[in-house]
């Protein structure tokens, strides 16, 4: 992904209240904030060896995008307690909408729904075929690909 950017699900947003008059104003406090959780890339596996002998094989990069999606796989920050990992960030730093789908391993959870899945899992394709200004943007090219 791009340096500088981040994935993050907020969860509040809010501005800090104001002092009655004739007191003055704080600086800073104008502006909307977000509190929001962040999400960390998850190093990828190289693709299947069969495509070893491509010349571009051994430049793969593990913070490429999943091999089989095309997809960058992200998981849920969290500290060493196991909470989330979040932060306050003001509103004026966000760039774009972002679109996660759950990336489920395995046997899914009977508790997912469309309402439930985003809260009870904790790893996420960061969907880039959301619509045509998405993909360009996060589009990888393919180290496996001759050329």
């Amino acid at each position: 992904m791009y340096k500088g950017h981040s994935v993050v699900a907020v969860k509040m947003i809010f501005t800090v209240a104001q002092p009655r008059k004739p007191a003055k104003p704080i600086p800073g406090t104008h502006r909307f904030f977000a509190y929001c959780e962040r999400f960390d890339v998850v190093a990828q596996e190289p693709p299947p060896p069969e495509y070893a002998h491509l010349p571009l094989y051994s430049a793969w990069d593990n913070h490429s995008p999943d091999y089989y999606t095309g997809c960058y796989v992200l998981k849920r920050a969290r500290r060493s307690n196991g909470e989330p990992l979040g932060d306050i960030i003001p509103l004026v730093q966000f760039r774009a909408v972002a679109d996660l789908i759950p990336h489920i391993r395995g046997k899914a959870n009977r508790q997912f729904s469309p309402f439930t899945s985003f809260h009870l899992n904790d790893e996420f394709l960061l969907n880039k075929y959301l619509d045509d200004e998405t993909y360009p943007i996060l589009e990888h090219t393919d180290p496996c690909l001759t050329v």
